[in-house]
């Protein structure tokens, strides 16, 4: 909440309220007395084997560039893509729709959010 308040006032706040956040964090592991693998056990802290996963066959998020390793390997279910791009098209057409009204209400209420120095 004090990221929505004070960011809008000045974009240094929210930096100082990111590292606030995170001295906080380790501020409270020192008062505890709690080290960082117990907190990490305790799912409190992500570890660096929780942000990383094997190769397999099962399915994970492609790593950079990987669509294109999949599309000469033939992986890739076109008849999916196909069956996607109706609704594809009818979120480009509403976000465009969007984006036209847009800019009209802005530029007919230019007056009421531009500050006259």
């Amino acid at each position: 909440v004090a990221m929505h308040v004070k960011g809008s006032q000045n974009p240094f706040y929210v930096l100082f309220l990111v590292a606030a956040a995170i001295v906080g964090a380790y501020l409270l592991l020192l008062v505890t007395g709690t080290t960082l693998e117990e907190a990490q056990q305790q799912e409190w802290f992500w570890s660096s084997t929780d942000l990383a996963y094997e190769a397999s066959d099962q399915w994970a998020p492609p790593a950079p560039f990987g669509v294109y390793r999949d599309l000469f390997q033939g992986k890739i279910h076109f008849g999916a893509v196909k069956a996607g791009f109706p609704t594809a098209f009818a979120l480009t057409f509403l976000y465009l729709v969007r984006c036209s009204l847009h800019a009209a209400a802005l530029k007919k209420n230019i007056p009421n959010v531009t500050r006259k120095t």
